[in-house]
């Protein structure tokens, strides 16, 4: 995954974030009291706190991170979101530390953290052509296959849109004393990422073993870098005809577990992160109603809302689905529910299917004679 999915404040002081001390600034507010410092490992993320998932690189000097659930962003929004400052209160608070020069004194051409450079852009133009004609799209029973199978009980794989490559033997690649160094080769599962007016952004890869497997890496799931930053693509899961509903959520997993609880019978798009779906290119000429599978965690809750203020003030009819149980997301609950009715799902689905495409979750909410779904945005 990359700079992506960009978390970037208004820096209201025009301040040059690239000379502030972003290790001091971290060890005064203690934003890594838990995780330390090191650039080179994934660690706990101190936004979600989703584990292996953050890495405070640094690398334009702006205190720039990466999650890969959160998206990524500089040192002002990672103040923003760890300490719950206001930017305005973040940049009051970063005036007049060590080391600030004025604007003028910068020399460096800056890239403005939401574009790529051409020299990142022709590398990764060249890199997903190797990898996309090194792949082919995903056929019965290969190990992308198998891994979807695995992870989304009940999964149609011939109902879904053809956004899924495997590549054989992809390099898994780390940094090693200060080297990027491939430390073994793996099946990769390749989701194509397109924008909301499907031109080709990036692809998103899911290291696998060949028995469909999650592959014995530190970090499994890692996007591409791509030929822009996301700025809202995703990947387009199920496309139905004759709807104009569109469910959306954070990842692919869950937006599949999703589809398959509706019947396939709406359009569903994964948009990989949460900084990315509060960004999601949703064409309004394409839909009018827009259902949003947020993940029951801050930074999904806040993603989900952003998206919801901006879905509605461009006219879609807007609703969030929250899971009823904290740090959970919907493929969470649908594999918990499979597993727990055991021989009469099959039924139990169908049921689903007949009384209310609309929310398939109801039922399960009935079965359960609890709160099982919070809502709001829209009606019950």
């Amino acid at each position: 995954m990359n700079n992506s999915s960009q978390v970037q404040p208004r820096n209201h002081h025009a301040l040059p974030l690239n000379t502030i001390d972003w290790y001091q600034i971290a060890a005064e507010h203690q934003l890594f009291d838990e995780i330390g410092f090191d650039p080179k490992k994934h660690v706990t993320c101190p936004i979600c706190e989703s584990a292996k998932a953050f890495r405070f690189s640094n690398y334009r000097g702006e205190g720039n991170w990466i999650c890969k659930k959160c998206g990524a962003g500089n040192g002002a929004a990672l103040m923003h979101f760890v300490l719950g400052m206001s930017f305005l209160e973040v940049y009051e608070c970063l005036e007049g530390k060590r080391g600030i020069t004025s604007k003028a004194d910068r020399k460096a051409p800056v890239v403005p953290l939401d574009e790529l450079s051409d020299n990142e852009i022709r590398r990764n133009k060249i890199y997903l052509k190797r990898v996309w004609q090194e792949s082919k799209w995903m056929r019965r029973n290969d190990a992308a296959w198998r891994y979807l199978l695995n992870r989304v009980p009940l999964v149609d794989l011939l109902r879904l849109d053809t956004q899924i490559r495997l590549h054989p033997a992809l390099d898994y690649i780390e940094e090693v004393d200060g080297k990027n160094v491939s430390t073994g080769k793996y099946p990769a599962m390749l989701e194509v990422v397109r924008s909301g007016n499907g031109e080709f952004v990036t692809m998103h890869r899911h290291f696998l073993t060949n028995q469909g497997t999650k592959a014995p890496v530190e970090v499994p799931k890692r996007q591409m870098g791509g030929i822009r930053k996301l700025k809202g693509a995703g990947v387009s899961i199920v496309s139905a005809p004759n709807s104009r509903t569109l469910a959306v959520g954070e990842g692919y997993e869950t937006m599949l577990a999703v589809a398959v609880a509706h019947n396939y019978e709406c359009h569903v798009r994964s948009y990989l992160n949460a900084g990315n779906l509060e960004r999601a290119d949703i064409p309004r000429a394409d839909f009018d109603r827009v259902l949003i599978y947020a993940d029951h965690d801050h930074r999904g809750l806040q993603a989900a809302d952003k998206l919801f203020t901006r879905l509605k003030a461009l006219g879609f009819e807007a609703e969030i689905r929250i899971p009823f149980k904290w740090k959970s997301d919907w493929a969470d609950i649908w594999c918990e529910v499979c597993s727990q009715l055991g021989d009469v799902r099959d039924r139990v689905v169908t049921n689903m299917h007949a009384l209310n495409s609309d929310h398939p979750f109801k039922l399960i909410e009935q079965l359960y004679a609890t709160n099982l779904v919070l809502q709001y945005g829209g009606d019950k």
